[in-house]
């Protein structure tokens, strides 16, 4: 059986990823997707 799709929400502060712990950063680095407003988008490397 497939597993299921899953959606993170993380929170990303004005330091960006390096604020946030292993887990959290190598989820955002592996997404397929990334939302949410610019100012934190700025900060996650493409």
């Amino acid at each position: 059986m497939a597993q299921p799709e899953k959606i993170q929400i993380i929170g990303i502060g004005d330091d960006g990823l390096e604020g946030l712990t292993r887990a959290a950063r190598q989820l955002v680095e592996q997404a397929d997707l990334v939302i949410g407003a610019q100012q934190a988008l700025d900060r996650v490397p493409r």
